[in-house]
């Protein structure tokens, strides 16, 4: 009985860790804003620290900027995200790479569901595993008297 309650008991936990409490991140003030830029200066990702540079327009303004990337091919148009980060540094990054401020529920759904699949697992094991009794003990008859056993003669 002790071991269901206690089961109940961190899974009750979980759920409510999970959806109303759990790691808070700072949300993201600016959205990101979407453009199409062109890649004017591209750097092998060989070294550390390697970033493309790629031309954007957004509101009529060019924008001359690295990339959060390497290794693009000269010319190329690719979807990018223009960001201001917290620090007041711009970054752009590749269309779909960062984190979305509005996924927060989701994120939070999604690691709860993955520790109760864990939790399942677990319990299957622990259900599904022989149990492990006791042997009971057993007379030992020495040898030479279960030679002289009444079926070992018969046979």
């Amino acid at each position: 009985m002790l071991p269901a309650a206690a089961l109940l008991g961190v899974l009750l936990a979980a759920v409510l860790g999970s959806l109303f409490g759990g790691p808070h991140r700072a949300p993201v003030t600016v959205a990101p804003v979407s453009a199409v830029a062109t890649v004017v200066e591209s750097v092998p990702c060989g070294r550390p620290g390697a970033r493309d540079t790629v031309v954007f327009v957004i509101d009529g303004r060019s924008h001359r900027l690295p990339l959060d990337g390497c290794g693009n091919l000269l010319g190329a148009e690719l979807g990018v995200e223009f960001v201001v980060a917290p620090r007041g540094e711009p970054t752009v990054r590749l269309a779909g790479t960062g984190r979305q401020p509005d996924h927060v529920l989701a994120e939070r759904t999604g690691a709860l569901l993955l520790a109760l699949s864990g939790l399942a697992g677990a319990l299957l094991v622990v259900h599904a595993a022989p149990a492990r009794f006791p042997r009971p003990r057993t007379a030992r008859v020495p040898r030479w008297r279960a030679l002289r056993a009444p079926w070992v003669r018969a046979a």
